[in-house]
């Protein structure tokens, strides 16, 4: 990581928006999604972003590579816009444009690990985790087959290159875990 190419990612102003969810083969956050069935539904749960840690991203107008980071105060930030701003979220596949019949997020939370155990003992606190519900009866077909490896977040973001002191403060954090 070179110093040009490290940015904090919120929310600050009219022109920042979440524009939703989708379901993704290849999420940036890696990983795997969590699948369980509630009656004939399937319950897809997955940690869309995690704290704090650095997540590599590819875009011409940005130049190429380079490095994004959500902290916990700017993924409350998001994750309120998005509860906020629309009282249906959308839910597209592969980032389309076109919304999902038969799914709806139902659960929207941050991560804590003095108080929660389970599937994702491995993340940052404050990593925003969401569980979609889903009935659509191709699409469970397609979770159950492993065509979805995540939930991807898509928005309108502000980008803040980091300091020489909070680079140095990013890579002493991660050699601490």
């Amino acid at each position: 990581m070179n110093r040009e190419s490290i940015y904090f990612v919120t929310i600050e102003d009219h022109e920042d928006k979440v524009l939703g969810l989708s379901l993704v083969d290849t999420p940036a956050m890696g990983g795997e999604i969590s699948l369980s069935h509630i009656d004939d539904d399937i319950l897809v749960k997955y940690p869309i972003i995690k704290a704090n840690t650095p997540i590599q991203r590819n875009n011409i107008e940005m130049g190429g590579k380079y490095w994004v980071i959500f902290t916990e105060q700017s993924i409350i930030t998001i994750c309120t816009k998005l509860l906020s701003d629309s009282g249906d979220v959308k839910i597209t596949s592969h980032h389309t444009n076109t919304p999902l019949n038969g799914v709806e997020l139902v659960e929207c939370y941050l991560y804590d690990d003095q108080t929660m155990s389970g599937e994702f003992n491995d993340l940052p606190n404050g990593s925003w985790i969401v569980s979609l519900r889903v009935s659509n009866p191709t699409l469970k077909r397609e979770l159950l087959s492993h065509n979805y490896g995540g939930i991807s977040i898509e928005g309108v973001f502000t980008y803040t290159q980091l300091t020489d002191s909070q680079i140095f403060e990013l890579h002493r954090l991660l050699n601490s875990r």
